[in-house]
């Protein structure tokens, strides 16, 4: 599954990706498929849990490194629990805080330590496509 916009929708390989399923849009005109909204009111009934592993991939995120070209990095379930329980311990996380996010969600800064310890923190986040000081 994949969640993107209209202006964004050019990018995903359809093609090259059998295994991908469901495209929502966002947000714009959304063509073949679902927008948010219409993915929202379609229910849940169609998911289900799933166990996963601590050691099974969770998200690939992307990196420089130490080469300035980006590459995946692959962060496993058990990864990504630590990082948020570590972040909410040590930031002091709360139900009353209000985090504001316009860093880019494929880097661990702005997925990790922003949006997912918020939420995990029963918090409130804001979100910002960019960062545009004005």
């Amino acid at each position: 599954m994949v969640f993107t916009t209209s202006d964004l929708l050019g990018n995903v390989p359809l093609g090259r990706c059998p295994e991908l399923k469901t495209v929502v849009v966002c947000e714009g005109e959304s063509g073949c498929h679902p927008t948010l909204d219409e993915w929202l009111d379609s229910g849940s009934e169609a998911f289900s849990g799933v166990d996963t592993d601590p050691d099974d991939p969770a998200v690939l995120l992307y990196t420089s490194g130490t080469t300035g070209f980006p590459k995946g990095a692959t962060l496993t379930h058990g990864n990504v629990v630590s990082n948020v329980w570590s972040t909410i311990h040590h930031g002091g996380f709360t139900p009353e805080d209000r985090m504001i996010l316009f860093l880019p969600l494929l880097h661990v800064f702005g997925q990790n330590f922003i949006m997912n310890s918020t939420f995990q923190a029963c918090a409130t986040l804001v979100l910002h496509r960019r960062f545009i000081p004005d």
